[in-house]
């Protein structure tokens, strides 16, 4: 095996040193760089060895840098998939609020138009019915068919975009649960 010279800058610069201090010693410079150059020679096999080594240090340091990285975005997706269950949850039970609120609106209205409808019937089964008592009786059964119609459209559009959230929404195992709740 042939014996190549590598030389680092360092080597360099600590070899102009030396002959600089001989110089100064009022010693002999050539001994000063032979001694130098003795241990600075060095096999191809170790220069590919310390190559090597360089190179697997550095393979290792982008290894774990990968992982860093791949750890932060998992913990930063999880963070954004906790964030939108909330904001879905949260939209679940504004959804559920309106939709109680429409049946209580609907209840009332149909309260109040059953009594005025009972008001009208009793008073035209005492007197009679009159055409004027018929026709609001028809008024009002035709609002509260119109009432109702709206108020089942309204639930029916409300259904309709809960069952397409939880469509969309991704099936987690793990969370599944928190979804009915």
């Amino acid at each position: 095996m042939s014996e190549t010279l590598y030389v680092t800058p360092a080597q360099v610069l600590a070899a102009k040193l030396a002959v600089e201090l001989s110089e100064e010693e009022g010693k002999e410079p050539g001994e000063a760089l032979r001694a130098i150059a003795n241990a600075t020679v060095v096999s191809e096999e170790d220069a590919l060895g310390e190559a090597a080594d360089y190179t697997a240090n550095l393979t290792q340091e982008a290894t774990d840098a990968a992982k860093l990285i791949l750890d932060h975005a998992q913990q930063l997706a999880d963070s954004l998939i906790d964030e939108a269950m909330a904001s879905a949850r949260a939209l679940l039970l504004e959804a559920r609020t309106q939709q109680r609120a429409i049946i209580e609106q609907a209840k009332v209205t149909a309260q109040g138009t059953i009594n005025h409808a009972t008001a009208i019937a009793e008073r035209a089964g005492s007197e009679g019915p009159s055409v004027h008592d018929i026709e609001s009786i028809r008024t009002f059964a035709k609002l509260v068919q119109a009432q109702s119609q709206v108020v089942l459209d309204a639930l029916n559009e409300q259904g309709r975009q809960l069952d397409e959230s939880r469509r969309a929404e991704p099936f987690r195992p793990d969370r599944g649960s928190e979804i009915a709740s």
